[in-house]
């Protein structure tokens, strides 16, 4: 009978990439809501800017 004991590296690692994928998340809930309100509106006018522009160059 075997027992399976997990390389000390790959434990350290595993709950390393858990770490960072938790503090992305906590960063992201603590981005205030008129950040992410600028951001999504900063992202709409270029989108917006570009249509316009492609729709004046057909005429």
């Amino acid at each position: 009978m075997a027992i399976w004991i997990p390389h000390a590296s790959r434990v350290l690692a595993s709950a390393s990439s858990r770490s960072r994928a938790v503090g992305n998340a906590t960063f992201q809930d603590a981005m205030s809501h008129n950040e992410r309100l600028f951001r999504r509106d900063a992202e709409t006018n270029t989108r917006d800017a570009y249509a316009t522009q492609n729709a004046a160059q057909r005429f």
